[in-house]
């Protein structure tokens, strides 16, 4: 029975993470729409190197286990998450708290919804499409290979390519202000 379910920690691990680097994402938004490029840079650069250096440390000290990985990136995106939300705090003492839901907000009118869904549909599909494409070689690598040889593709691929993009996303929010 116990193995049957195997697949529920993750499942909520998984929800958890994409609520905390949603969350993650639109506070960084807001700091940079303040104008707080420092504060932005450090949280995008902690974002990017934190969960996986936390999966990793979790995963010496507990095990090679998908829960635990997940753990670790989890734990990561919530203290960067609490530190974002402190630093919010600095810009409107209220901010923080209303961000994480406490204060009740409006819900959209229909008719704004109806856009979003008639623009973002597009969006959608194309995203699949970049998901399908962006998962592609770890598919081939495991028809011919093993599961073991997708995590070192995977690994290589996520050390090869956040150096470049932490980069990239300092340097776009550098400049991204000054340039609009």
């Amino acid at each position: 029975a116990a193995t049957a379910r195997w697949w529920i920690w993750p499942a909520i691990l998984t929800v958890g993470i994409a609520y905390l680097f949603g969350a993650n994402r639109q506070i960084i938004a807001m700091q940079s729409a303040a104008r707080r490029r420092a504060t932005t840079a450090v949280h995008q650069i902690a974002m990017a190197w934190l969960y996986p250096l936390f999966a990793c440390a979790i995963v010496l000290i507990a095990g090679a286990t998908a829960v635990n990985t997940l753990s670790g990136y989890a734990l990561a995106l919530a203290i960067v998450l609490a530190s974002q939300l402190f630093f919010l705090g600095k810009i409107h003492p209220k901010a923080g708290l209303k961000f994480v839901g406490i204060a009740r907000l409006k819900r959209p009118p229909a008719e704004q919804f109806k856009s979003v869904i008639l623009l973002g549909g597009p969006i959608a599909i194309w995203g699949v499409t970049g998901w399908l494409q962006l998962y592609a070689d770890r598919w081939v690598v495991g028809y011919y290979l093993n599961l073991g040889s997708i995590g070192i593709l995977a690994v290589s691929a996520m050390l090869a390519s956040k150096p470049i993009l932490s980069l990239s996303e300092v340097v776009s929010n550098l400049f991204y202000p000054i340039i609009v």
